[in-house]
């Protein structure tokens, strides 16, 4: 790339000229096998970007299967915390009751025993001690 200068008489800007074309046509190939001359000179090859590619996958590939094993290692070490249970889950039926329990418990959904309301519907407090059998 070159630009004129203001100061240049008229005859230098055209020696300019003509040296920077001659300077740009030495530089562009002018058959083919010119061309894959100069990109071989240059380092930039199809074989170049096949490497790159290669080496791309496998770091990825090996990002993905790093991340997994720490998943499945976490998940691991979290159960070994808990000792082998994820949740309780052996008392859940006693939590159970059926409608004519709760509504025997709560004088038939009165509001007067209502406490409030929560993500889960009304929540209501107890009317009577409930009597295990």
């Amino acid at each position: 790339m070159g630009q004129c200068m203001e100061d240049l008489a008229e005859g230098d800007c055209y020696n300019c000229l003509v040296d920077m074309v001659g300077a740009l046509q030495a530089k562009v190939p002018a058959t083919k096998k010119e061309a894959k001359i100069l990109t071989a000179r240059n380092g930039k090859t199809k074989t170049s970007r096949s490497v790159v590619y290669v080496v791309m996958s496998v770091v990825i590939s090996l990002i993905v299967f790093l991340s997994v094993c720490l998943c499945l290692w976490r998940r691991k070490a979290y159960k070994k915390l808990l000792g082998g249970k994820a949740r309780d889950t052996e008392n859940t039926n006693s939590l159970l009751f059926d409608f004519d329990t709760l509504r025997v418990a709560t004088d038939d959904f009165l509001d007067s025993n209502k406490l409030g309301e929560g993500g889960f519907g009304p929540v209501y407090k107890e009317g009577y001690q409930m009597r295990k059998k």
